[in-house]
């Protein structure tokens, strides 16, 4: 039998009605207030992809041999670093919030894909499916991060840029820290490794209502027509832009490996459990949550982006070094060692988005473009190369090479002009 439940009193139905009607004239989620729509927008599309993205790489272990992981993450970036370089056209055609749209659609399908694919026995045809939905899920989010760049761009003053992206970057890895915890309950046996595919694809239809309820109106800058080989030489012929351009695909390579090689590493060479290892990665990267949006104001208020690049590359070297001389098997001994390289690779990233920020306008897509190719482009090359030097090295080698090529790059930033 259900019970019915009633208001007891014309008090109680008053406040309920109340109640209500704040909540929909609230200005906190309103059209005008865009950057907080903007913030939750990130946090909620990251969201749909954190939990499945340190394990990636081991899911593809199930379809195809180890050496050949680090071949589909690089056909991946090389497609998507193509449609980087034909954004732009698209936008130009449809408009930001259109693109945005048809990228989650897109997500969705691919997610459903993978689910399935895990779920169903394992065969020729469902490891072609797993791989070219894992490559079209691959390309749609680098796009649709910069269309959320974008969004954020136009609502952005230059004078507060560290600390806007600060706190864009903080709800990003806000995400991203949930993701590996939640993932290591999810998937408590390879037999329901499918969930967490499911998680994603209801993250994104969420994503997708929240764009149309609040974003459906953006009104996109003007997209001026521009070629890949005079964006490359604008950013040459700048030479603080491409001192960050420099440090970001060198973060980027850091991530890749990371996110890649890092898991297979903690599985095999040390020998933790999946659930092990998403508690390790959640740890990990809570400095991206607790201390970018605080580096992004100092940037703005004190002693601008080149001091704490320099300090945050040394400790990502030093620490990704030691994570190829160490061989001890304790789990908070790797959650703190791991948790270091982040405090490091977190100052990178907000310094270098804040100095980046300071420097182009809404407009400036081609620019921002070809910044955002630094990531696939890190997944390039970083796969070929670590699967070409794993047939001579072994896997602790490839983060002592790491830590080493991020040590050399500091030495990029000495003479870089700070913004403030």
């Amino acid at each position: 039998m259900i019970k019915k439940i009633n208001l007891t009193s014309n008090m109680e139905l008053d406040n309920f009605l109340n109640f209500r009607k704040k909540i929909r004239q609230s200005k906190v989620f309103s059209k005008n207030n865009p950057k907080i729509i903007i913030y939750l927008s990130v946090f909620l599309y990251t969201l749909h992809l954190t939990p499945a993205s340190y394990i990636n790489s081991i899911f593809l272990e199930q379809f195809i041999k180890t050496n050949y992981v680090g071949y589909i993450f690089s056909a991946a970036s090389l497609i998507t670093i193509v449609c980087l370089i034909f954004n732009k056209q698209l936008l130009q055609k449809i408009g930001n919030y259109r693109t945005f749209m048809i990228v989650l659609s897109t997500e969705i399908v691919s997610l459903l894909l993978l689910s399935l694919s895990l779920v169903v026995k394992v065969n020729s045809f469902w490891s072609s499916v797993f791989i070219t939905a894992y490559i079209l899920g691959f390309i749609v989010r680098r796009i649709g991060f910069i269309n959320l760049d974008i969004f954020l761009e136009k609502y952005s003053d230059n004078k507060e840029t560290g600390g806007i992206r600060g706190i864009f970057m903080t709800c990003l890895n806000l995400a991203f820290v949930f993701g590996p915890v939640i993932a290591s309950f999810l998937v408590t046996d390879p037999s329901n490794a499918g969930r967490i595919y499911i998680w994603g694809a209801s993250f994104t239809a969420i994503v997708m209502l929240f764009a149309y309820t609040y974003l459906r109106d953006f009104k996109d800058a003007i997209y001026e027509k521009s070629h890949l080989l005079g964006t490359y030489l604008k950013v040459m012929r700048n030479k603080n832009l491409l001192k960050i351009f420099i440090t970001n695909i060198v973060l980027h390579l850091f991530f890749a490996i990371m996110v890649i090689y890092t898991p297979i590493f903690l599985r095999v060479e040390i020998g933790f459990s999946i659930k092990q290892i998403g508690l390790i990665m959640g740890i990990a990267l809570i400095p991206f949550v607790l201390l970018e949006a605080p580096f992004g104001r100092i940037a703005d208020k004190i002693m601008g982006e080149k001091e704490i690049l320099i300090i945050g590359t040394m400790v990502m070297g030093l620490s990704t070094l030691l994570v190829g001389l160490l061989d001890i098997s304790d789990f908070w001994f790797w959650a703190l060692l791991l948790f270091t390289t982040r405090v490091g690779a977190s100052a990178v990233e907000i310094m270098s988005e804040s100095h980046l920020f300071k420097k182009i306008d809404a407009d400036d897509i081609d620019i921002l473009s070809l910044y955002r190719i630094n990531s696939p482009l890190a997944y390039l090359i970083a796969p070929i190369g670590v699967s070409i030097m794993l047939l001579f090295v072994d896997l602790n080698s490839i983060f002592l090479i790491l830590g080493t090529i991020i040590l050399v790059s500091m030495f990029n930033l000495i003479k870089l002009k700070d913004t403030l």
